[in-house]
């Protein structure tokens, strides 16, 4: 209950300062907003243990702390993809072979699945777009797929080094 009234309280707070009112009726309006936000968002910010998944999740104070490392781990992905397909599109770099890399969950669970999966969408060059939840594997195709076992090192890193105590 208590974990309950400070996040209503928390994001009650954040939308009143956002309107620049505090008016009875934006207070009314906000503290629903917050208690409709909170229960659809509750298993992400408070999660439970997911029993397919080794990796314990981690603390919310811990999350918090390390999410601008994550994000601007999310942007040198994008940048890197970004310089990567302007290479193929300038004609500097030729594209030898493109193709389908699959990609093991390895520890991950299904949240951080699917944020992997979203991470390496949002960089150029990827897109994931199958899952195979029987050999646990994401299916990518990669517009260079000359190196498969580096795409998927480099998946591992992104996951291990920053993900993993975000969104594991």
């Amino acid at each position: 209950m208590t974990r309950f009234l400070a996040s209503v309280s928390i994001l009650t707070l954040i939308y009143l300062m956002a309107l620049a009112s505090f008016g009875a009726w934006d207070v009314v309006l906000g503290v629903a907003l917050a208690s409709g936000v909170y229960v659809l968002f509750q298993s992400w910010v408070f999660p439970i243990a997911d029993t397919r998944s080794k990796v314990s999740a981690p603390s919310l104070r811990r999350r918090v702390l390390v999410v601008p490392a994550f994000a601007l781990a999310v942007i040198a992905s994008i940048t890197k993809g970004s310089i990567q397909v302007m290479l193929f599109v300038l004609k500097i770099r030729t594209i030898e072979r493109q193709g389908i890399i699959g990609v093991p969950f390895g520890d991950r669970s299904e949240l951080g699945v699917a944020i992997s999966a979203f991470t390496d969408t949002l960089a150029p060059g990827s897109v994931a777009f199958d899952f195979d939840h029987e050999q646990r594997t994401m299916w990518s195709h990669v517009i260079d797929a000359t190196e498969p076992d580096q795409f998927r090192a480099e998946m591992d890193e992104m996951y291990d080094k920053y993900q993993r105590h975000v969104l594991p």
